[in-house]
């Protein structure tokens, strides 16, 4: 899907990190909260923005 397919191109660009479980990123970096992910129309074009809001 779009989502999967960003995230891996982010990944390979070096602007995202692995997966990490629960305990793991809490042991770096302690309580956290996630942002959802939302696939937004570009205006005029057939192609969709990530938003991460």
């Amino acid at each position: 899907n779009l989502i999967s397919t960003y995230i891996a191109q982010e990944q390979a660009a070096g602007r995202y990190s692995r997966a990490y479980s629960l305990e793991e990123l809490e042991s770096i970096i302690g309580p956290f909260r996630t942002l959802p992910l939302e696939l937004v129309p570009k205006p005029g074009s057939n192609t969709f923005r990530l938003v991460q809001d």
